[in-house]
């Protein structure tokens, strides 16, 4: 028995003697004869025993009370270690950063999660406050949240957010705010719970790339998808196919049974069939449909479909796509329009034309004919030469819907290009009627078409060619009709002229010139001619202009005005131009040696080299690689090749002139040239076209635009000089009106380069 428990048990036994005694000795008192001293020794032993007895009850009962505080509070201390283990262990082991954080924001403890999502360790993570981890775009939101919280109008939130781990990569997380001490209570501590949903953010934004994506490419592609329930009758429409349909998407899609309003009765019962199919037995389909949208427009579109069957293989919903197509149909369309008609005029094409002829030529009997006539605009190549092709082609839409208006209805008027308009006449028409369609369309130019303000007066040559006589292809009859207008535009202008079979020499002999000259440079055919330009008040030589020669080694010398056109035409003009400049500064130069020193020498430059925008440095090239003067070099040009090529022709001139090069205009008067313009180009001189010297004498027409061509020159400061001087009285007038030089058979002919020096050496101006 444990001291205690026998303390205890000597306690009662003495507390239950003791009060029988006293009971005992109530009850004797008053039995015994005691005296009085005696009885108040008596009373006072027994209330030392009742105090006794009750102190001791006292002592125990508190005693017994203090044992079983102690108990209970050892049992609660071991509950509260109990959970505190329990929060510890879910606090340390939770799949979701935890943390304690003061009222002020200071980090007060971490579990090991939210130590690996931010990358620090407790330790470092308790010396920051969550501030400092946070995105500055959203510190502001967290701190007004904050204050709420601590204040005590709210007692969690919840929201996303982004934060910086310790190596600086930001990431997406979700925190969730939880108050730590009892409602009413000053604030000590909040829990924070963080989670890190960059994946699950990255998730969404690639799901929501791929959603923006999709209607993009819908929007993109104009297709937009379709489903159809079709146990509940339920059409569910893609946002691109509100728009395709511009319907309110907000009233949603209209049920299968409302779709006539939306195709049209006719597409509808295409469609129906299709759908009746699909459902049937899952046939797919395809159509291309017309959609009436609200505003009246008509849209064109493929509908394509497929049938979806559930578990058991019944067909529950059709699925598919609708594509707006009418971008490529009016794409088709416009193509179909270029593939067969003039972007020009409108007029039916080559393409076109030729379908026509073909047809006409697979219907045609043995007694059908029909009949092709060619029209050529005569000298057009000078309108776009000098007022721009832009001019140029407005006239030829004039000019198309004038010949227009004189065919008949089942006749054909088509351009080829250029100025060049062809008519396909059917019905077999008599020769007569022919004709006389052939002078109503030469009626046309009678009169003047007005443009930019001006009078133009054109002339036309046509050519005609009949089937079968003339041809049995479009090939044939377009040839002989084109030999036809050329035969014609030689005899007179605005005429027409039936083909001949005679008129084939004249093409073969062109087509036999065409392969000569293409090897006639490298052959050493061609040769440099020149012809001496003098001064008219003193007769001195003041140079001369080469002059391109051919002689061919069967045909003997061929005119330049025959080869020169030809060799400009097949494109090898710009070759041979830069081979006569390189022929003539070289002959300079061995007249230097020879003593006949020229103070200038004159080339002709084509307009291929004209519009060349490397002209300046090609001949700064030859005349640094040869070693002339430029100051010694003239290049003449026309005035229908600067016309038709001004921003070109006046950049390449004034880089001429920067270098010391002359300019002058050669022809001048012929072209339809500004004089506004002219002021300003870099030029030295202007040669009056020989056409004004040929009468100059007889001709008072004549006589007064020479006058007027030396007055200009004058007002301008340039030089003249007169071409095509032929007799002394042309020299004297030409002198007595003040023009300073000339050049033409008077003074001499073009001959070749020995045959120049031999002749001149002793005139030579050094």
């Amino acid at each position: 028995m444990t001291p205690n428990r026998r303390a205890l048990r000597a306690t009662l036994t003495y507390l239950v003697l003791g009060g029988l005694w006293v009971l005992l000795s109530d009850l004797g008192l008053d039995f015994l004869d005691l005296s009085e001293p005696v009885l108040v020794q008596i009373q006072l032993l027994k209330g030392g025993l009742y105090v006794l007895v009750t102190g001791t009850l006292l002592f125990w009962l508190a005693r017994r009370e203090l044992r079983r505080q102690e108990q209970l509070n050892d049992l609660t201390q071991q509950r509260e270690r109990e959970l505190t283990a329990l929060f510890r262990s879910v606090f340390e082991q939770a799949a979701v950063g935890m943390a304690r954080v003061a009222p002020e924001g200071r980090w007060l403890q971490a579990n090991a999660r939210l130590c690996q999502i931010l990358g620090y360790r407790e330790t470092e993570l308790c010396q920051r406050n969550w501030q400092s981890l946070s995105h500055p775009d959203d510190i502001q939101e967290d701190l007004a949240r904050m204050a709420r919280l601590l204040a005590g109008e709210i007692r969690e939130f919840s929201l996303e957010k982004r934060y910086f781990r310790k190596n600086g990569e930001m990431f997406w997380g979700s925190l969730t705010v939880s108050a730590g001490w009892p409602p009413g209570e000053a604030p000590t501590f909040y829990i924070a719970i963080i989670q890190d949903i960059s994946e699950r953010r990255q998730v969404e934004a690639a799901l929501r790339h791929s959603r923006e994506m999709l209607a993009r490419t819908e929007r993109i592609a104009n297709v937009g998808s379709w489903e159809w329930d079709i146990n509940a009758d339920r059409v569910i429409w893609s946002e691109e196919l509100f728009r395709i349909f511009q319907r309110d998407p907000t009233r949603g899609a209209p049920s299968y049974a409302e779709h006539p309003t939306v195709y049209g009765p006719e597409d509808f019962r295409r469609i129906d069939a299709c759908v009746a199919a699909a459902v049937r037995d899952g046939t797919p389909f395809e159509l291309e449909l017309k959609v009436h949208r609200p505003s009246g427009e008509i849209r064109h579109a493929i509908s394509r479909g497929h049938a979806q069957r559930d578990g058991s293989g019944r067909i529950t919903h059709l699925f598919g796509s609708f594509h707006d197509v009418t971008a490529l149909r009016e794409s088709e369309a416009r193509l179909q329009q270029l593939a067969h008609h003039d972007t020009l005029t409108g007029l039916p094409n080559r393409v076109l034309f030729q379908q026509r002829v073909e047809a006409a030529i697979h219907m045609a009997r043995d007694s059908d004919r029909f009949a092709l006539l060619f029209l050529d605009l005569d000298r057009f190549k000078q309108v776009n030469d000098t007022l721009g092709h832009q001019v140029g082609d407005r006239l030829l839409g004039q000019v198309a819907d004038a010949l227009l208006r004189r065919i008949r209805d089942n006749d054909t008027l088509a351009r080829f290009g250029g100025d060049e308009f062809v008519v396909l006449m059917a019905g077999s028409p008599a020769p007569e009627t022919v004709e006389r369609l052939a002078c109503q369309l030469l009626e046309v130019f009678n009169r003047p078409f007005h443009l930019i303000g001006r009078e133009f007066y054109l002339t036309g040559s046509i050519g005609i060619s009949l089937y079968p006589r003339d041809g049995q292809d479009l090939d044939m009859l377009l040839r002989n009709a084109d030999i036809a207008m050329y035969r014609s535009k030689e005899q007179t202008r605005n005429g027409y002229r039936f083909f001949e079979p005679a008129m084939l020499d004249g093409v073969v002999e062109h087509l036999r010139l065409e392969n000569a000259l293409r090897g006639a440079l490298h052959r050493g055919e061609l040769m440099v001619h020149y012809q001496p330009q003098l001064s008219l008040g003193d007769s001195r030589l003041q140079g001369a202009e080469a002059l391109l020669r051919w002689r061919h080694p069967e045909l003997g010398p061929i005119s330049p005005g025959v080869f020169i056109p030809i060799a400009e035409e097949i494109g090898i003009i710009g070759e041979i131009g830069v081979w006569v400049l390189e022929q003539a500064c070289r002959q300079l130069l061995a007249w230097d040696a020879m003593g006949l020193r020229l103070p200038r020498l004159a080339v002709n430059l084509s307009v291929q080299q004209l519009e060349d925008d490397y002209l300046a440095l090609r001949i700064g090239e030859v005349l640094r690689s040869l070693g002339v003067d430029p100051r010694r070099l003239e290049l003449e040009v026309t005035e229908s090749m600067l016309m038709r090529s001004a921003e070109s022709a006046r950049a390449n001139l004034t880089a001429l002139r920067k270098m010391g090069v002359s300019v002058a205009i050669d022809d001048f008067g012929t072209g339809y040239s500004s004089l506004g313009y002219l002021k300003h180009l870099p030029i030295n001189q202007l040669k009056i076209d020989r056409t004004f010297i040929e009468q100059v004498t007889v001709d008072g027409g004549d006589g007064a635009i020479v006058r007027a061509v030396i007055a200009l020159a004058r007002s301008l400061g340039l030089r003249v000089l007169a071409e095509g001087v032929e007799t002394a009285e042309q020299a004297s007038f030409l002198r007595a009106e003040g023009c300073h030089e000339a050049q033409g058979y008077y003074f001499g002919r073009p001959v070749p380069a020995a045959e120049f020096a031999a002749g001149w050496k002793q005139s030579s101006v050094s």
